[in-house]
């Protein structure tokens, strides 16, 4: 291993770090993996950083022999492995091509043996990345993220391959689902022709009504992710500490003995940074005319900050024609920490000349509180 290769992809790891605005920045396990690349940087070794526990513990840590800061440890590096994809697009931003990965080297024995760990250096994974500077302008660049521990409906789906009898039962229970609700259907046509009472039909239709919506709640996710390939995870998968997940249905890189790719479902989160006043984008449902589509929302303002969403592009542009010309005439780094100006303000010519909006859409939509 190369020791400017190993500096580099510590520096990778650092940089990350100091970016990361995830839901989970700033817990104890990301505190400790800044102090780990850290201390990697001050290693004694040419080309590896080797430790155990120990060699990143402070005095308080040895006041439990290290148990909490053990669990801390096997949860950061658990984390760090679902940062794969953002780290690569950081490393090949920067112009290297290397990211680094945390490991577990040795196992403990007991008896004073502790488990041993490593940073190395690994390929980034290029083929999924846009290079920063071949985003289109107005553009914004969704990261993914593996979601780490996702509840136990989550865990029921997350991993799941379609293939021998996981695939053939999956079939077989939503064609169960779909006969299931046509003889709902059925049951309730038959109550309007039987029922005497006026009660006596509704009480029936509202039961028709519920066990139809249980099963369209229940089954219609996996069906629209396999036809879709993509869609808003269910609340009952996304975990309490994440606003937004995403399952997935992406091939494995296996095939079936047709030649047909073998898919499976995949529990994720796409994000990115608003253009316009830098909050964290997330991705949800769109709304009105953006109906039937993933969108991004912007977490500062989710209204008027709205982008499309492609994953396998993994590319979004502002979707409102307005902010688009902001954004294109560069306007938005220039009220990042500053105030939107007022109505009279934008209507003022000086004050658009200096500030570089010569698009009289743009303006009206400013003055309208667009």
């Amino acid at each position: 291993m190369d020791k400017n290769q190993l500096d580099n992809a510590i520096r990778c790891g650092q940089e990350f770090l100091a970016s990361y605005a995830g839901p989970k920045a700033g817990t104890r396990p990301y505190q400790l993996l800044e102090r780990l690349f850290e201390n990697a940087t001050r290693r004694t070794g040419p080309d590896t950083f080797e430790f155990t526990w120990k060699d990143i513990a402070e005095p308080a840590d040895h006041e439990d022999e290290g148990k909490q800061l053990k669990r801390n440890l096997s949860t950061a590096i658990q984390r760090w492995a679902g940062h794969t994809d953002a780290l690569s697009e950081l490393a090949i931003d920067s112009g290297s091509s290397c990211i680094p990965v945390i490991e577990q080297l040795t196992q403990g024995a007991g008896a004073g043996i502790m488990n041993r760990y490593i940073i190395r250096t690994a390929p980034a994974r290029s083929d999924l990345q846009c290079d920063k500077a071949d985003i289109p302008a107005g553009y914004i660049r969704y990261t993914l993220e593996m979601v780490d521990g996702p509840n136990w409906v989550g865990r029921l789906v997350n991993g799941l391959a379609a293939k021998g009898w996981v695939w053939r039962s999956m079939i077989g229970t939503i064609v169960a689902a779909v006969t299931c609700a046509c003889f709902m259907i059925y049951l309730g046509l038959l109550a309007l022709v039987l029922e005497k009472t006026a009660f006596g039909l509704i009480k029936a239709l509202i039961d028709v009504l519920i066990v139809l919506a249980a099963l369209y709640f229940t089954f219609s996710p996996l069906y629209y992710c396999v036809t879709r390939r993509i869609i808003k995870a269910s609340f009952l998968m996304t975990p309490l500490d994440l606003q937004s997940t995403q399952l997935e249905y992406v091939e494995t890189g296996q095939k079936h003995s047709s030649g047909r790719p073998i898919r499976q479902f995949r529990l994720v989160s796409y994000s990115a940074t608003c253009q316009l006043c830098k909050a964290r984008v997330e991705i949800e449902n769109g709304r009105w005319r953006m109906w039937g589509r993933l969108v991004g929302r912007c977490d500062y303002n989710p209204q008027e900050h709205v982008y499309s969403f492609d994953y396998t592009t993994r590319l979004g542009r502002l979707i409102y024609p307005e902010y688009i010309m902001l954004a294109d005439t560069g306007y938005c780094s220039k009220i990042n920490d500053e105030k939107l100006p007022s109505a009279s303000s934008a209507n003022d010519t000086n004050f658009r000349d200096s500030q570089g909006l010569t698009a009289e859409g743009c303006v009206a939509d400013v003055q309208n509180g667009g």
